[in-house]
């Protein structure tokens, strides 16, 4: 090999300046063949690996997005709305709703929201010619919430490792409800009045006429077959068929004790409880989303998505923890969303100090959080975009953090 290093370094002395502006050229592109050629024989390694490996754990990815209504004929087969819509008229609000009117979207801040909550807005109901004033109140709607934790429990039932929900309208979404109206309101309302509300300062961030939806489609399905004992003749089996059991799942029932929830093959479900009759179990199916279709929405949709590369395929099927800086960092950059908003500086352990955000899992209970975090892991991030997501985006982040750090208190620090 010295031999002929001698007999090219030789030559390249006797080159003219074209001829080794030629030279310099053939070896580049010779150069980018070969790290191509090395590119795909990796890609077909790695392939080869993950299809030996496979994944033995359901990887679920939940889709947020705000949808007007109406635009929402156009997703209605994918996205659902998370609660029901208790939108309703003057009149039904006044006699069947306990006066809750709309559901309102305030796009500002989550830091900023509180101020909001109980805020008395002054209202007029136009009947021919006639005006009537009213009053309504802003209220959270700690409904979604419930939602989330229910989401929670499913994942527990069948055996899904929870991953934080993404989902920034959440802690912004209010019930109007009516406070104070004159009793000779409710007599003159026949659903023609046109009704007008003094926003106040509100006007640039209020939004009606929404849905809040998330690709969960709830339904009612029949135990089939007979309901038999198990072997220890205590609990019962109950089989379930559909025509595809893919990204189904069982939701809890409060009636009704649960033990097990297991998939038979591509088309069954295993349950195991103490149900003594065929009942009807409530199950939770996650649709399949193209990301691609959301674009269009008025709104930004969001998703707790993470990006499935070879390494994080691994990772997650071996189940392991994080113990390194470069690990988290790797964890965090495998949300597309963190990249948009943030950028990784580094992470210190710390003692206790006021946290940034808010708590996304606050109804996952475990021991460290019983007995409280003695110290603190705070992330530092450089904000590379400032909206009325940002808080709740580094909420998300750091929540999602916290799962694989329990013994730690995880707070975020931006700059």
């Amino acid at each position: 090999m010295q031999h002929i290093l001698k007999i090219i370094e030789n030559d390249l002395k006797n080159l003219t300046k074209d001829e080794r502006e030629e030279f310099r050229t053939a070896v580049l592109n010779s150069f980018t063949r070969i790290t191509e050629g090395i590119d795909k024989k990796i890609n077909k390694f790695e392939k080869r690996i993950l299809e030996t490996v496979g994944e033995t754990k359901e990887n679920v990815d939940i889709f947020v997005a705000l949808i007007s209504k109406d635009e929402y004929y156009l997703y209605e087969e994918k996205l659902f709305p998370m609660i029901e819509n208790t939108e309703s008229s003057l009149k039904d609000a006044l006699t069947i709703r306990n006066g809750k009117f709309k559901e309102i979207y305030l796009s500002t801040s989550s830091d900023k929201i509180d101020q909001y909550n109980g805020k008395i807005l002054n209202a007029s109901a136009d009947i021919e010619g006639e005006i009537f004033q009213f009053k309504l109140k802003l209220t959270l709607n700690l409904k979604y919430n419930e939602q989330v934790k229910k989401l929670y429990e499913v994942f527990n039932l069948n055996n899904l490792k929870w991953k934080t929900l993404l989902n920034p309208y959440l802690k912004k979404m209010f019930t109007l409800e009516i406070v104070e109206y004159d009793e000779k309101l409710l007599s003159l309302l026949n659903g023609s009045e046109k009704i007008d509300i003094d926003k106040e300062n509100l006007e640039n961030i209020w939004h009606e006429d929404i849905f809040l939806c998330w690709n969960i489609k709830e339904k009612e399905v029949l135990g089939e077959g007979v309901i038999r004992p198990t072997k220890d003749r205590i609990h019962l089996e109950n089989i379930l068929n559909f025509s595809s059991n893919k990204n189904v799942y069982i939701c809890p029932i409060e009636s009704c004790h649960i033990y097990l929830v297991e998939k038979i093959g591509q088309e069954q479900m295993l349950i195991i409880s103490e149900d003594k009759k065929n009942i009807l179990w409530k199950i939770w199916e996650i649709q399949e989303i193209v990301e691609e279709k959301l674009k269009k929405l008025n709104y930004k949709s969001f998703n707790n998505k993470m990006e499935l590369h070879f390494i994080n395929k691994l990772k997650l099927e071996k189940d392991l923890r994080i113990r390194t800086v470069t690990e988290l960092e790797r964890i965090l950059n495998s949300f597309s969303v963190f990249r948009e908003y943030f950028s990784f500086i580094t992470a210190t352990v710390t003692e206790k100090e006021k946290c940034l955000g808010y708590e996304v899992n606050s109804f996952i209970l475990d021991e460290f959080r019983l007995k409280g975090h003695q110290k603190n892991l705070k992330i530092k991030l450089k904000n590379l975009k400032r909206d009325e997501f940002t808080i709740d985006i580094l909420s998300f982040i750091v929540s999602e953090i916290q799962i694989y750090f329990p013994e730690y208190k995880c707070i975020g620090e931006l700059i």
